[in-house]
């Protein structure tokens, strides 16, 4: 899969999420340094609305057969790097599970880790 590089940034300081083309655009953000400044890289993939799935993105995923098991019928997983892809992990196992073959289709970014780590509790 060919993919645009690119980047968000997590700014420990002013506890800001920002993005960025290029990795050096931080400079005009007024970050004296990489201290403080957590890239997270856009995945190649969207949500069912367009949005852009990047590493630190919660999602919501809707399955009809959680409805019955859970009775909310979504279940919210957080997308890291791991195991050389991209991944999420399941919020009932806990498991890393490869975005590539998964349909984002079904899935709406509703958080990050940084600002709504609530959201995964």
């Amino acid at each position: 899969m060919s993919r645009e590089i690119k980047f968000k940034l997590w700014l420990t300081e002013p506890k800001k999420m920002t993005y960025a083309h290029d990795i050096f655009e931080i400079i005009h953000l007024g970050v004296d340094s990489y201290d403080g400044v957590v890239p997270l890289q856009f995945t190649g993939f969207h949500d069912k609305n367009g949005a852009e799935l990047h590493e630190g993105d919660i999602i919501e995923t809707k399955y009809d057969d959680k409805i019955e098991e859970s009775g909310f019928g979504y279940v919210r997983n957080e997308i890291r790097f791991c195991e050389g892809a991209f991944c999420w992990i399941g919020e009932t196992s806990g498991k890393p599970e490869r975005l590539e073959g998964f349909d984002c289709k079904n899935s709406v970014v509703v958080g990050n880790i940084y600002e709504n780590s609530e959201l995964l509790k």
